[in-house]
């Protein structure tokens, strides 16, 4: 499986016990969100296509989660489209993780407003949602399957 971000590569930040910037509160949290991610990435040893979209959901919350914003100068159709896309991707991880409660409920702590989003939507609730996020799990492993065969 791949290796969290920002170890092989550019990512969003240095990895424990490397050189950075902000507090040692933060940097404590730094550390407890690797060890996260490395505790989710052995959870899906096995399934490492779950792996790579859990990787994609988290990077997309970083990316969305600054258009929730209150107050912003964001349009209140951008605010909407976040919100949607956030509840989304939420909703994705609490599929791909819901065999394990408490790697969902350590997500919750990283991730508070964006789960509170998603409870709000009204995706948690939804069944089409539930099937249509399913849908795109078993469809993300298509592609990478195609993508796979077709590099060798």
């Amino acid at each position: 499986p791949p290796a969290p971000p920002g170890r092989a590569g550019p990512g969003p930040g240095p990895g424990p016990g490397e050189e950075g910037g902000g507090t040692a509160r933060d940097r404590v949290k730094l550390a407890e969100a690797w060890k996260y991610v490395d505790r989710v990435r052995v959870y899906f040893a096995s399934e490492p296509h779950k792996y790579s979209l859990f990787l994609r959901c988290v990077l997309d919350l970083f990316e969305t989660t600054a258009h929730l914003a209150p107050g912003g100068a964001e349009e209140e159709a951008t605010q909407a489209a976040a919100a949607a896309a956030v509840a989304q991707n939420v909703h994705t991880v609490a599929l791909l993780l819901r065999g394990s409660p408490e790697l969902f409920a350590r997500f919750r702590r990283f991730f508070p407003e964006p789960c509170r989003v998603y409870q709000r939507s009204g995706v948690a609730n939804g069944v089409d949602g539930a099937n249509r996020e399913a849908s795109l799990v078993n469809q993300e492993y298509n592609n990478q399957q195609v993508q796979h065969s077709g590099a060798t």
